[in-house]
């Protein structure tokens, strides 16, 4: 410790002698002498003697000296820097490029860099000792080193740390998948983005019986992300990704409300949609120096899928103002002629007055007088209808902006296409499944063209930092009119789209509107099969209303719902009917299998299964929803100490509770059991299995008899 100290004396001199190119060489031994070993150490001391919570104090005490001593050392090298600069401010904007030596000025915003990301731990390590006020103050100095160097990534690693239980592990996800992006990559970064990824992946089983539509959304995003930033996960990726993009379609399109239950949103809120559209920049990045291969594409098709999902929800908030857009390219319109046809007719009224007898000049006077005052006023009505129009495009312009201005999809989709603009090789072959985006986002771009103005140089947005990693030092001193500068991203990004080639966009100069084509030309025989691969991958990931419609079938189809028995002892029969029919694991069942599996190799065997098809997201093989159980009416129920058999009263309020949603008269819940005279049937108050299953309109038969009844020669061997 008084080594520590000597160090800590040392520092503080190199610095008032303005010594810092000194300050470096000594600065990580005194951070792991003086500080991050006698806490890690005494931590442990502590915890294994069963003394942190009495004597934590010891610990705090010496991380609080630490504080002083790091924000000390901070004031001097801001002081010197600046005494050397004569701009502290130009120092952090700028990076490490301006100022009279290059190698002083790296070694100030490296030492400032540094010092921050250690103040940033030692509050995160108060905080883990319980000083709650400490996790806010770890953050600010986290993103105080990446504001000084955005670079480095290990400030995002540090961030992921503090994040971790934070929006179901996708915003851990994120700060990894941006360490890993950055410039200056720490090396555990991918390490951690893989024991993270385990995590959450662990927790999507949990997700799956949870039945919640939001946490499966954020697992499964964090999961398609990692798998393609190089993590290697047990997930059918491409089913992932159908999966996920449908919870994020049904959550995007619901109204936005809350969960009485839970007491928390349902609904994405702005930063985790900001969050999403980095990540999916950063997996852009990752593949856009890859070969072309079937994950790159499927990564692409995916990233595109999210742009589709975030253009959809905005053109639904401005869908009732949306200007009238031309759907061709307007033709020249010829020069009026209208005063020159009225001079013509005045010099023929002047000829025929000359020659004509006095009446017909009366007549002639009377007609002219009636058609100058009918001229006049019609061109009075066209006046007034032009200042209709008026002042109806100015409404309308007004209440776009401010639609736009308060659209939480806007900040996400021009963050996209502000980062695709940067990848043109990218954006330029993804092939004819990417049309009917291009299409909606030309629309979209042409209603926004009457509130577009003058592109600002060197402005950036606040979502921006969110890409930093890639980006490198971001400009945010002025945040004025941000909806302005995001309408000039998405119409430049089209712009561009109308200079690449096989993207349909065309510009016209003239109007200023942008005009594309929603399905591909007929494509020719020899360069049908090089698009193959391509189209198919890019139409994989488009959502459409027959998956929704395919999926309403079989829910209206017959239903299953298996007994603990039947997954004991028939197991391989109902992995043949998951092949045709809904099958649905109550609650109760799943129970008794994990108590049963200590002793049952059976038992283990049916949870490995079951695992399995939850964990692929498989839509055949479903786990009962939370709160998805009817009570059974007029019925006496068994006492609960009775287990097999209050279990058997739990499956039958789960097929009650699915007889009477299901809403077709066609469908049928049947209760499938592995034995014909359950075990349990003695404990049943005053009526037998059949009876109760009848009693509530579900059939109950046994898997053997149930596979007989139902054309065996389509069922699967």
């Amino acid at each position: 410790m008084i080594q520590g100290w000597g160090f800590h004396f040392k520092q503080l001199r190199l610095v008032k002698n303005q010594e810092l190119d000194g300050l470096g060489r000594i600065e990580e031994a005194v951070w792991r002498k003086a500080f991050y070993e006698p806490y890690t150490l005494g931590k442990q001391f502590l915890l294994k003697a069963g003394k942190l919570e009495t004597h934590s104090g010891i610990l705090k005490a010496h991380l609080y000296s630490g504080v002083a001593f790091y924000s000390q050392l901070l004031e001097l090298v801001i002081a010197s820097s600046h005494h050397q600069t004569g701009n502290l401010k130009s120092l952090k904007d700028t990076g490490r490029k301006e100022g009279p030596s290059e190698d002083s000025e790296d070694s100030h915003a490296d030492t400032i860099h540094r010092i921050h990301l250690y103040l940033g731990d030692i509050y995160r390590y108060l905080y883990g000792l319980g000083v709650l006020s400490a996790h806010s103050l770890a953050i600010d100095h986290y993103l105080e080193a990446l504001e000084t160097i955005p670079e480095n990534g290990l400030p995002h690693n540090q961030l992921a740390a503090l994040f971790s239980e934070e929006n179901n592990g996708l915003t851990t996800i994120y700060h990894y998948m941006a360490c890993m992006s950055s410039k200056t990559k720490f090396e555990g970064g991918e390490k951690n983005l893989a024991a993270k990824a385990e995590e959450v992946a662990a927790t999507k089983f949990q997700a799956n019986l949870q039945d919640s539509q939001l946490e499966r959304l954020l697992i499964g995003f964090s999961l398609v992300s990692s798998t393609f930033m190089g993590i290697k996960t047990n997930q059918d990726i491409s089913q992932l990704c159908q999966f996920t993009l449908k919870d994020l379609h049904e959550i995007l399109k619901a109204p936005k409300q809350m969960d009485q239950e839970r007491d928390e949103r349902t609904d994405l809120s702005p930063e985790i949609l900001i969050q999403m559209a980095a990540m999916c920049c950063f997996v852009l990045h990752k593949n856009s120096t890859k070969k072309k291969d079937f994950d790159s594409q499927l990564a692409l098709a995916f990233c595109l899928a999210y742009l589709s999902e975030l253009l959809d929800g905005i053109l639904r908030e401005i869908s009732d103002i949306m200007p009238e857009i031309p759907t061709e390219i307007p033709k020249p319109v010829p020069a009026k002629t209208k005063s020159r046809r009225r001079r013509q007719r005045r010099l023929s009224l002047e000829r025929e007055e000359s020659s004509g007898s006095e009446v017909e000049s009366e007549l002639e006077s009377e007609s002219s007088e009636s058609d100058s005052s009918s001229d006049f006023e019609l061109e009075e009505s066209d006046s007034e209808s032009e200042s209709k129009n008026i002042i109806l495009k100015e409404y309308q312009k007004s209440q776009l902006a401010a639609r736009i201005q308060n659209s939480s999809f806007a900040a996400p989709l021009s963050l996209m296409c502000f980062f695709l603009h940067r990848l043109e090789q990218t954006v330029s072959g993804t092939g004819p499944g990417a049309l009917p985006l291009w299409f909606r986002l030309t629309k979209l771009a042409n209603a926004l063209k009457e509130v577009a103005t003058a592109p600002e140089n060197g402005k950036s947005l606040s979502e921006d930092w969110f890409l930093s990693p890639v980006l490198g030092q971001i400009q945010t001193s002025c945040f004025s009119d941000d909806f302005k500068l995001r309408i000039n991203r998405i119409r430049s990004f089209v712009k561009l789209l109308s200079v690449l080639p096989d993207t349909g966009v065309t510009f016209d100069v003239g109007s200023g509107y942008f005009f594309s084509k929603e399905k591909p030309d007929e494509i020719k025989p020899e360069e049908r099969k090089l698009d193959e691969d391509k189209a198919r991958t890019m139409a994989t990931m488009w959502l459409k209303s027959e998956v929704s419609a395919l999926e309403n079938q079989l829910v209206s189809a017959s239903c299953l719902v298996v007994d603990t028995s039947v997954m004991l002892k028939q197991l391989r029969i109902i992995i043949k009917l998951s092949k045709r029919f809904i099958i649905v694991v109550p609650t109760a069942v799943i129970g008794q299998l994990d108590r049963a599996k200590k002793h049952n190799p059976d038992a283990r065997e049916a949870i490995r299964w079951l695992e399995q098809e939850f964990q692929r997201g498989s839509r055949s093989v479903r786990p009962q929803r939370h709160g998805a159980r009817k009570s059974l009416p007029a019925v006496k129920y068994p006492k609960r100490k009775e287990k097999m058999a209050w279990s058997f009263y739990q499956i039958l309020e789960c097929c009650l509770y699915l007889k009477e949603t299901m809403g077709s008269e066609n469908s049928e819940v049947t209760l499938l059991i592995g034995e014909s005279v359950p075990t349990f049937s003695s404990q049943l108050p005053g009526k037998s299995p059949q009876g109760l299953c009848a009693s509530i309109g579900v059939t109950l038969k046994t898997a053997q008899d149930f596979i007989k009844a139902t054309e065996p020669s389509n069922v699967e061997k």
